[in-house]
């Protein structure tokens, strides 16, 4: 299974192979990709306070290297160009910032400030600034039919950030697995959010994640067109054995969404979950063997149904609190979904729900085994959680 330890091997065989690497100072007034591409293999690169380096061109790193203390900035109007590309295993950023230029340039011009196309990468406390892309895209390149395997994400800031700051993805065929993603803390993504995971994904790990004035917090995506869900090559991009643990937001659209197709996403767990001044707190679509536990939610926008489940299989949602609403709606919805659990659903006394569960199972599942089962429904307010099956 997937851990901590798992992710992270590669990263420290590099780290100790580095402690007696060779250390140079960047000049703040020299080209930075020159100085990287010069730079030794293992050197560590240390940058100084006080300097920002303005970037006409992408800096490329294809060595094992550790980059450190260092600002940089895209020059204004310089479209489809990443600040750093890491096409190398072995790759150590630490203490730095990223500044995008998401005002200048159009929307086709767009792209990452980081974008990572190499396994074995350490990106430690990096805060990324109006990026007109992601903040950090890690994708399989397909010039190189390299999978990614292997890296850490730690102490991520985001701001203004267009799309989303981590976005992690799968790409021609090739897998990304074993990332683990720690600590990031998001505001003004009104396009995306936090986090995504997407294309076929495997054993990702994603906790202490906080959004503020985002879309959502987190997403599971697949990039399908309707026409093409039953193409071999599509089911391809599932995505497997994703966790994500302690997710908080406040002032979002959503929580939690997944915006998929029906192609065998499989084993999602979502736990530790808390979002307040949200629309819908949790959104899961064609998933299978799903989890959302330890939920609390607070001041929703609406009373839609605040946690959404539809044609998912193997579903258990358990633990969840709704608190301080004063709309009339109805806490949790599934449709068409197969072998639904549901337990330890606590409505405050200062919610106004009319329903706490409400399953709808659609003409189409007949003659589909449809199973659930509920268990200690707590009502703090007056009166019981109202059940209902409709077709």
């Amino acid at each position: 299974m997937f851990s901590l330890t798992t992710a992270s091997a590669v990263v420290i065989a590099f780290c100790i192979a580095m402690t007696r690497a060779q250390v140079i100072n960047l000049n703040c007034y020299g080209d930075l990709h020159m100085q990287v591409r010069n730079a030794p293999v293992g050197a560590e690169l240390v940058g100084s306070t006080g300097c920002t380096f303005t970037l006409s061109r992408a800096v490329k790193i294809m060595k094992p290297l550790r980059i450190r203390n260092f600002r940089a900035q895209l020059r204004p109007g310089l479209g489809n160009t990443a600040a750093i590309v890491i096409s190398s295993r072995g790759v150590q950023l630490i203490d730095f910032e990223l500044i995008g230029n998401k005002h200048t340039v159009s929307f086709e011009d767009r792209e990452s400030l980081l974008r990572i196309n190499a396994g074995g990468f350490s990106i430690v406390s990096g805060a990324f600034v109006n990026s007109s892309r992601d903040g950090i895209t890690v994708v399989p390149a397909r010039s190189t039919r390299t999978a990614i395997n292997a890296g850490s994400i730690r102490n991520i800031y985001g701001y203004g950030v267009e799309r989303d700051v981590v976005a992690i993805n799968s790409r021609h065929g090739l897998v990304t697995s074993k990332i683990y993603i720690s600590g990031v803390e998001v505001y003004d993504s009104a396009q995306k959010g936090a986090v995504e995971v997407a294309d076929g994904c495997q054993w990702i790990h994603v906790q202490d994640v906080f959004c503020e004035r985002c879309f959502y917090v987190v997403s599971i995506q697949d990039h399908i067109p309707r026409w093409a869900e039953d193409d071999p090559e599509s089911q391809m991009q599932a995505n497997h054995h994703i966790r994500f643990y302690n997710i908080r937001g406040r002032d979002l659209m959503y929580g939690v969404i997944s915006e998929t197709s029906p192609i065998g996403h499989s084993d999602i767990i979502f736990s530790s979950l808390a979002f307040s001044d949200c629309r819908q707190a949790v959104y899961l679509r064609y998933l299978n063997s799903v989890s959302v536990r330890f939920l609390r939610i607070e001041r929703p926008k609406t009373g839609s149904p605040l946690v959404l489940a539809e044609a998912c299989n193997r579903v258990s949602l358990s633990n969840a609190v709704f608190r301080n609403s004063t709309h009339r709606g109805i806490a949790i919805a599934t449709n068409d979904c197969t072998e639904l659990y549901v337990g330890s659903v606590v409505l405050e006394r200062d919610t106004q729900f009319w329903a706490g569960l409400r399953v709808e199972v659609a003409p189409s599942f007949i003659g589909i085994p449809v199973t659930a089962a509920y268990n200690r429904f707590d009502a703090a307010r007056n009166g019981e959680i109202i059940q209902r099956f409709s077709g």
